[in-house]
């Protein structure tokens, strides 16, 4: 390394960096409270929509008993079982749909049924959002988290990976995938598609608490780089 590029890395070290693998767990914890944040809030959400729903109904219920029978109309006894009921019926309708047209990305043109459909469907697909809020957990083990910084490390120090060489780094095809998933999860690397191959590269959108030691790599490898020439 030039003595140029050294001092530069000396110069702009903030003091003592904690390890690449504590860091990350800070980052996966802060994640997870992320997530859990707000899967409380869509279970409040899916609550409340619910009540209002029910409300809604009993009172349309109310009114229409009312129009037949009469100002002394009482509330159908079936009212509780039936609303219930169709509610069961509607989740496992927006259960079905979702998983029949997992891509949920808005469409430019729909059709007046797929309209209403979205419209019934909004508050069991509101409810059913909770299991895919609490799929973003992510958790590693101390193994794990350990191969996953020295992944990150080296793609800081090489600046990208290719794919298929991954095995090389992580033998284990569950664990690979696993850390593979969470890093992508929590936005610290990307796999691109470079030169007719798959690459995996850090994020642009990588944790700010990553962001000394990642530069700290980039620094190294741009003077290995100047070096050279």
């Amino acid at each position: 390394m030039s003595s140029r590029a050294s001092s530069e890395i000396a110069t702009n070290a903030p003091g003592p960096v904690p390890s690449t693998a504590k860091m990350l767990r800070e980052h996966f914890t802060g994640h997870n409270l992320r997530v859990a944040l707000l899967a409380v809030l869509t279970v409040v959400a899916a609550i409340i929509l619910w009540l209002l729903l029910h409300g809604v109904a009993k009172w349309l219920t109310l009114l229409f008993a009312t129009a037949i029978g009469g100002l002394g109309s009482t509330m159908p006894r079936w009212f509780e079982p039936g609303f219930w009921i169709a509610a069961a019926v509607l989740l496992t309708i927006a259960w079905i749909d979702r998983s029949l047209r997992p891509d949920d990305r808005p469409r430019d043109h729909k059709s007046f049924g797929e309209i209403v459909m979205e419209f019934v469907l909004l508050v069991p697909r509101v409810t059913l959002s909770l299991w895919s809020t609490l799929s973003a957990w992510q958790h590693l083990n101390a193994q794990e988290l350990q191969l996953a910084s020295d992944l990150v490390d080296h793609l800081a120090a090489e600046g990208r990976l290719r794919l298929q060489s991954l095995p090389l780094e992580i033998p284990q095809a569950d664990t690979r995938f696993k850390i593979l998933l969470a890093l992508q999860m929590v936005q610290v690397i990307d796999v691109r598609r470079e030169d007719r191959e798959l690459w995996v590269r850090l994020s642009p959108l990588r944790p700010s608490a990553l962001a000394w030691r990642i530069n700290r790599g980039e620094a190294e490898r741009n003077a290995r780089l100047t070096e050279g020439r």
